[in-house]
């Protein structure tokens, strides 16, 4: 009799087990079917993924290194590099001043300096005329008749006392060499003139120092700026 009750209970527990894999089965088989009528642009897959807290925090941006570009000559404000936020290289000519004014002033230096070199060039040939051929501006007005006579009258003038010819001959040479140094120096004056004034050319623009960003922006085109402004 037992025996026929374990043989009843191993038959009805593979009957229900054979049941509910078939119904899981039908289950799978239905959900394929299902999903297989819905198209597949409204077909979600929603995954897991991990997710981190967000905080929004608010500053300021400070540079580590700032400039302030200063004029450093009298002018009109001829050329501006950019507005606030724009970025540059060094070496970028950021403001620039208008120049009319000093290259006018750098043509009548250069003007001078030519002017000097020209009496240079004339005090040099006088002095040499003077070394070769003594008392030459008193001799022409005469026709040349004194220095004929000069080997007679200049030891007559030197004994009676009225005069010195050796004297006046090292007065009118070295009155020549006076003229070449005083023209060599002209021509110094004009070149430190010509000088100075391209420094000033230069303190017209001013140069970005660093790769930087332009941070305020205080003058516009045609202002017109003193230095140290």
């Amino acid at each position: 009799m037992f025996k026929n009750m374990f043989i009843g209970l191993i038959v009805g527990a593979f009957t229900a087990l054979y049941s509910t894999s078939t119904l899981s089965t039908d289950a799978e088989s239905l959900t394929t079917a299902t999903a297989n009528l819905i198209p597949d642009d409204q077909i979600y897959t929603v995954r897991a993924s991990s997710t981190s807290n967000v905080a929004i925090l608010g500053g300021t941006v400070m540079p580590y290194k700032m400039v302030n570009l200063t004029a450093q000559m009298p002018g009109d404000v001829k050329y501006i590099a950019g507005e606030e936020g724009d970025s540059f290289e060094p070496g970028t000519a950021l403001v620039m001043l208008d120049e009319a004014a000093l290259m006018e002033k750098r043509r009548a230096a250069v003007a001078g300096y030519n002017s000097a070199r020209a009496g240079l060039a004339n005090a040099e040939v006088q002095y040499r005329r003077e070394l070769l051929n003594p008392n030459t501006q008193a001799n022409s007005m005469l026709g040349g008749a004194p220095s004929m006579f000069s080997m007679f009258s200049d030891p007559f003038r030197e004994f009676s006392g009225e005069g010195d010819p050796d004297y006046e001959r090292y007065s009118n040479v070295y009155g020549q060499s006076t003229q070449i140094q005083t023209a060599r120096n002209q021509i110094e004056q004009a070149l430190a003139g010509i000088r100075e004034l391209d420094e000033n050319l230069k303190n017209l623009i001013s140069v970005a120092p660093f790769k930087g960003v332009i941070v305020k922006k205080m003058v516009e085109v045609g202002d017109i700026v003193q230095p140290g402004m």
